[in-house]
C-alpha cells in the first residue's frame, strides 16, 4: 500500500536558482493520485546565511513547492549540520551542532525560516489553494501560501518578499476577520512579532528579501536557548578503546564515509572496532574508488603520532592523517594481512616494504608519526620508514579497511613525542 509519493529535490539542485526551469516537477497524474505529495528530501545548503541560498531560499522553495507542486511535507537535509567542516557538504542544515564534544551549537536563520510555517499550522489545518501564488507572475522570489483550520476559521499567510511590496489581505469564506498576529524575519533579524493588525480597508508594506507570517493565532514564541557552551577544539591527545560501548555501537566522534564502522564483541578479549560492510554497494559517485574509511579530529592537526592496534581478518587497514580529499585521503599507513606495508600521500607511494615473518592471526601495533614533513612509519614497535614530503600541512584523521571485517582497537592521537607501545599490546 502506497501511503505517499516522495520526490528527490523537486526543484532540482543546480543552478540553485529559485526561478530555475529544470526541476522534477511534479506531474499531473502526481497531483491527482489522492496520495499525499512529499519533497522526500531538499535543500541542502547552509542555514547559516540568509541571502543566496540560505534562509530566504529555503522560505521561497517551501511557498513554491506547495503552490506548483501540492507537496505537503517538506524534508530538508540536513536538519541539524553535525557534518566536520573538512568533509563534503560541511555546513549544511538548518542549525549547526558539529563539536559535540563541547556542547557547542548556533542557531541559524534558517531555524526561523522553518518557524514562519511550522508555529502557525497544526495537523488537520489545509492549505487555502486560492490564496497560494505568485505576487509577481515572472518569478518565484515572492510568493504567498496560505492554511486555514477547518474547525475554528483560524487562519495563518505566510509571504516571502523579493521586491518591495504593497498587498491588501481580506479573509473570506468563514475565515476569522482578526486581529491578526504579524511576524517578520528580515537578513537583520528573525522572528520578531510586529503589533496586532486590524485589516479593514488597511494596506500593508512589506520590505523587500523578507518573510512575514499573518495570523489569526497566538502563543508562538522565538525558543529561549540561552547561551551556548563556548567552542573548544577537538580534544589532544585522544584515545579510545570502545569498552563504554555495546557491540553494534557507532563510537563517538568518528564519521563514517565509506563502509560502516562499529564496535564489535572480539570472542577472545574486549570490544574493539570493526569494518562490517562486506562488499561495496551501488556508488553515487563514479570516481570514489577509496576503501571504507573513517574521520575524526581536527582540521589543524599537524605534528602528532596515529597509532592503533589491528587484527586483520583479509586484505589490508590503514591509518593516516592530514586528510585532504575524500577520493583520495591524506596520508596513509598501510598494512596488509601478508605482512606487507606501504607509506603513501594519497594515491602516490612514499615508501614501501615486506615484514619478513608476519604473523596474520596476531594483533599488531601500527603508529604512524607526522613532524612537519618528516613522516615516521613503525609496527609493533619497529621503525620501517622514515621519509621528507611537504604535500599536506595538517589535517583530520582516520581508519581505513578493505570490505573484509578487519579489527581496530586502542586508537590514540598525541604528541610524537610519546613513545610507542610495545609490541602484542592486545
Amino acid at each position: 500500500m502506497i501511503g505517499a509519493v516522495g520526490y528527490h529535490y523537486v526543484d532540482g539542485r543546480e543552478p540553485w536558482q529559485i526561478d530555475q526551469k529544470g526541476g522534477r516537477d511534479a506531474t499531473e497524474k502526481a497531483k491527482h493520485s489522492g496520495k499525499p505529495l512529499w519533497a522526500s528530501e531538499e535543500w541542502s545548503q547552509s542555514g547559516g546565511q540568509w541571502g543566496d541560498k540560505g534562509a530566504l531560499y529555503l522560505a521561497r522553495l517551501m511557498n513554491k513547492l506547495y503552490t506548483r507542486d501540492r507537496i505537503t511535507k517538506f524534508e530538508i537535509w540536513c536538519p541539524i549540520d553535525s557534518i566536520y567542516d573538512d568533509i563534503i557538504w560541511g555546513d549544511t542544515g538548518a542549525m549547526q551542532a558539529d563539536t559535540p564534544w563541547c556542547g557547542h551549537y548556533t542557531v541559524w536563520p534558517a531555524i526561523w525560516t522553518l518557524g514562519h510555517t511550522t508555529q502557525f499550522a497544526e495537523p488537520g489545518w489545509v492549505y487555502v489553494d486560492g490564496a497560494c501564488g505568485q505576487l509577481d507572475p515572472q518569478t518565484w522570489r515572492g510568493s504567498h501560501v496560505a492554511l486555514r483550520d477547518p474547525k475554528t476559521g483560524d487562519w495563518s499567510l505566510i509571504i516571502v518578499t523579493g521586491d518591495k511590496e504593497k498587498i491588501q489581505v481580506i479573509p473570506a469564506g468563514g475565515l476569522k476577520p482578526g486581529p491578526v498576529y504579524v511576524w517578520k524575519s528580515t537578513a537583520a533579524e528573525q522572528f520578531v512579532p510586529q503589533p496586532p493588525l486590524q485589516l479593514e480597508n488597511r494596506t500593508l508594506e512589506l520590505e523587500p528579501d523578507s518573510i512575514y507570517t499573518l495570523t489569526t493565532t497566538k502563543g508562538q514564541q522565538k525558543g529561549s536557548y540561552g547561551t551556548p557552551p563556548a567552542s573548544k577544539p577537538f580534544p589532544f591527545p585522544f584515545s579510545e578503546d570502545f569498552e563504554s560501548y555495546k557491540p553494534g555501537e557507532t563510537p563517538r566522534y568518528v564519521s563514517d564515509q565509506k563502509g560502516t564502522f562499529e564496535v564489535y564483541q572480539w570472542p577472545k578479549g574486549g570490544r574493539c572496532l570493526a569494518q562490517v560492510v562486506p562488499e561495496q554497494g551501488i556508488l553515487w559517485y563514479d570516481n570514489w574508488l577509496l576503501k571504507p574509511h573513517t574521520l575524526f579530529g581536527d582540521p589543524s592537526w599537524r605534528d602528532c603520532a596515529l597509532e592503533a592496534d589491528v587484527l586483520l581478518a583479509g586484505g589490508d587497514v590503514e591509518i593516516g592523517g592530514r586528510y585532504a580529499d575524500r577520493d583520495k585521503l591524506g596520508y596513509r599507513w598501510i598494512l596488509t594481512r601478508d605482512g606487507r606495508w606501504q607509506l603513501n600521500w594519497q594515491y602516490s607511494t612514499l615508501a614501501a616494504g615486506q615484514i619478513v615473518k608476519f604473523d596474520p592471526a596476531a594483533w599488531h601495533h601500527v603508529r604512524l608519526e607526522m613532524k612537519g614533513a618528516l613522516l615516521t612509519g613503525s609496527v609493533d614497535g619497529k621503525t620501517l620508514t622514515a621519509v621528507t614530503d611537504n604535500s599536506r600541512a595538517a589535517g583530520m584523521a582516520f581508519l581505513a579497511s578493505t570490505y573484509d571485517q578487519n579489527l581496530f582497537d586502542n586508537v590514540r592521537v598525541g604528541p610524537v613525542e610519546d613513545e610507542p607501545k610495545a609490541e602484542g599490546s592486545k
